[in-house]
């Protein structure tokens, strides 16, 4: 008689863990996304053009995302313009949080992206490295941080603006 509790009890917790097993799955095949909220360019010199943006990192899940460091390389149509140092917030569940990155431009990376926008409808951004996590468990065994590799291809309406310098003495 125990034995056939045993697997009653067996035949009902099965099809719950699978059904949490799979709800788990698809929890995690969504990731975190960014949106672009703003941008301005803060300096500008010969030698740079400093661009100041304000993210929104979205997170998709149900559980608070801590705050982190982001490190990688930004390119323009395959070519590398900048690298990417970042601070990211603690994001609320299923909520987003925002934050700014500053991003330094050579004048001459500039000048080269010129050739490659003539004639281009869409233009192809790419940001990729490594996102840092800081963990707070008391677990042993569970590392303080890890870091999860980050790839983002992002196209873009090709919109080149008409400078016009004036009232240069």
């Amino acid at each position: 008689m125990n034995t056939f509790r045993v697997l009653i009890r067996a035949g009902l917790a099965l099809p719950l863990f699978a059904a949490l097993s799979c709800s788990l799955a698809s929890i995690l095949e969504r990731r975190p996304t960014f949106d672009l909220e703003s941008g301005r360019i803060s300096d500008f010199s010969m030698e740079f053009v400093e661009i100041e943006l304000k993210l929104k990192l979205n997170n998709p899940y149900p559980l608070k995302l801590p705050a982190g460091a982001l490190g990688g390389e930004l390119s323009f149509e395959g070519r590398p313009i900048t690298s990417i140092t970042a601070t990211t917030p603690d994001v609320a569940p299923n909520d987003g949080s925002s934050f700014p990155l500053k991003l330094r431009v050579p004048f001459k990376t500039l000048l080269d992206m010129g050739g490659v926008v003539e004639g281009k409808e869409r233009f192809a951004f790419r940001a990729r490295g490594n996102a840092e996590v800081r963990m707070e468990s008391g677990l042993a065994g569970m590392p303080a941080r890890f870091t999860v590799p980050f790839d983002y291809t992002q196209e873009v309406p090709a919109v080149i603006p008409e400078v016009t310098i004036s009232n240069v003495q």
